[in-house]
């Protein structure tokens, strides 16, 4: 985990410019800072990461996310732009 903590800002630089390129119309639903949004990617997989164990707390925090994107006006198809952007990173 250490190594990765110490790649993290360019691997959450590295994910949102694959995931840009992907669909560049998702750039402006990013309003913060991307330092910012990056710290949050790299929160959310950490708390993932945390749970593997505890699947039922892990589909828990997932789903609230979920309902959180639904105000985002997340659509299915970003999602597959999501896991794409993040296999290339």
């Amino acid at each position: 985990m250490e190594s990765v903590e110490a790649i993290a800002p360019q691997a959450a630089e590295l994910f949102y410019s694959n995931f840009f390129k992907a669909d560049p119309s998702l750039e402006q639903r990013f309003k913060d800072d991307m330092t910012t949004q990056g710290q949050k990617l790299r929160q959310m997989l950490g708390v993932a990461e945390g749970k593997v164990d505890g699947v039922d707390t892990l589909v828990f925090t997932l789903n609230s996310l979920a309902t959180r994107y639904l105000s985002y006006d997340v659509k299915d198809e970003h999602y597959d732009t999501v896991g794409s952007a993040l296999l290339k990173s």
